[in-house]
């Protein structure tokens, strides 16, 4: 059964209140991150509908799937720590930033359309990401299996540690991948097909697959 936790809204508030405010939602914040009570929290709000939030991860995720619409994603690797996110974006009044769910290890989220969402992931989380009319960038990356599926934005990926697969995706956009040096059976076995635009594939020989496609971009793969 998938648990829906609270949401995160978007507040408008004028000059006068505005500092107070958004020092009550840290102050609040801090309090709700302690209890454990809450999946996604506000931070702070700012005025013309633009609302900034803290996406707090279950312990124990082994899978997150994101979900954007006319929003960018940013991936960072970390190490040693739970997964943990930020968003931010346009959203009118009294309408929700980001909404999440959770159904066994896996962790689920959708961005109101138009807003941006970070994520910082460790390596034993395993990301799905679809995407329109969005960028989809990552560095440092340690996670080890990872699949977009976009149209119309560019995705950019960089990995610190070698990737077990890489799924990769896009009708409109270029591809980047820059993975760490592999050789022999540890290496990589890449797929990269384009119909309109340059490929640009370093050799592979290995068994970790990397599949790369687009219809409309180039694609370069490299270490």
């Amino acid at each position: 059964m998938t648990r829906h936790r609270p949401e995160v809204r978007g507040e408008q508030h004028d000059s006068g209140t505005r500092s107070r405010r958004g020092f009550l939602a840290l102050g609040a914040g801090a309090a709700l991150l302690a209890g454990g009570a809450v999946a996604a929290m506000s931070l702070t709000s700012e005025t013309r509908g633009r609302g900034v939030g803290l996406v707090t991860v279950p312990p124990g995720t082994r899978v997150i799937e994101v979900n954007l619409t006319g929003g960018d994603l940013e991936l960072i690797g970390i190490d040693g720590q739970p997964a943990t996110g930020s968003w931010s974006g346009r959203v009118g009044e009294g309408e929700p930033g980001i909404t999440t769910g959770e159904v066994d290890t896996t962790f689920s989220i959708t961005a109101h359309p138009g807003v941006d969402l970070t994520l910082s992931v460790p390596a034993d989380v395993e990301l799905r990401v679809a995407t329109t009319n969005g960028d989809v960038t990552g560095e440092e990356l340690r996670t080890e299996r990872i699949t977009v599926q976009g149209s119309h934005g560019d995705v950019e990926l960089e990995w610190e540690v070698a990737p077990v697969e890489v799924s990769v995706t896009t009708t409109s956009g270029d591809v980047s991948i820059e993975l760490p040096e592999g050789s022999g059976p540890n290496g990589y076995a890449i797929e990269a097909d384009t119909r309109n635009g340059d490929l640009d594939v370093m050799p592979s020989s290995g068994s970790r697959p990397i599949r790369v496609r687009t219809t409309n971009g180039d694609i370069e793969v490299s270490d």
